[in-house]
């Protein structure tokens, strides 16, 4: 994950800034009441937090977005075994009556979640101050307590490359004349 100058300093120094972990969570079922998709954003802390998201983000691009204030942990594996993904555990506390209608909705659509941190500094909420990471989860477990999941990286070693088909339209070149 690469830092920003401003976050590198944030965590170098010994000054009161805040630092805030955000989560964005996405899926095709994840819609509005016009069936257009939405995303579910979470910012770990008490109050709702308002920042904008990079222009290539998959929904909302460049717009200042609302994050909701709703505790969530992301914990880094401990170790990481030879030839594995590596996968983070989240877990998002007392989220069961806010994200219940949409997990459930997401789970009989048969497509995983994608979810995207972002960390961005209180003295600068016009970007992240990291290259968002984007995980999927997997073994999403859910009680009145708590949403859990496994946060990994999409699995590219097992996508066909290129992407799309051989075709004219995409391949002029190779149709014969």
């Amino acid at each position: 994950m690469s830092l920003s100058e401003a976050l590198a300093e944030a965590y170098a120094s010994a000054t009161p800034t805040i630092i805030f972990e955000t989560i964005e969570l996405r899926h095709p079922a994840f819609l509005d009441a016009d069936d257009n998709p939405i995303a579910i954003r979470l910012v770990k802390d008490s109050v709702e937090l308002m920042a904008t998201v990079e222009a290539d983000a998959p929904i909302n691009p460049g717009e200042v977005v609302t994050f909701q204030p709703l505790w969530f942990t992301l914990v880094p594996p401990d170790q990481i075994e030879q030839n594995a993904d590596p996968e983070l555990q989240l877990s998002i506390d007392n989220a069961s009556a806010e994200l219940m209608p949409y997990l459930d909705a997401a789970i009989e659509f048969g497509e995983p979640i994608e979810v995207t941190y972002r960390i961005y500094l209180e003295s600068d909420l016009s970007q992240p101050q990291t290259l968002p990471l984007t995980l999927i989860l997997r073994n999403l477990q859910a009680n009145v307590e708590n949403v859990s999941a496994v946060a990994a990286f999409i699995d590219v070693a097992n996508k066909s490359f290129p992407v799309g088909e051989y075709d004219d339209q995409n391949w002029p070149s190779l149709i014969a004349q």
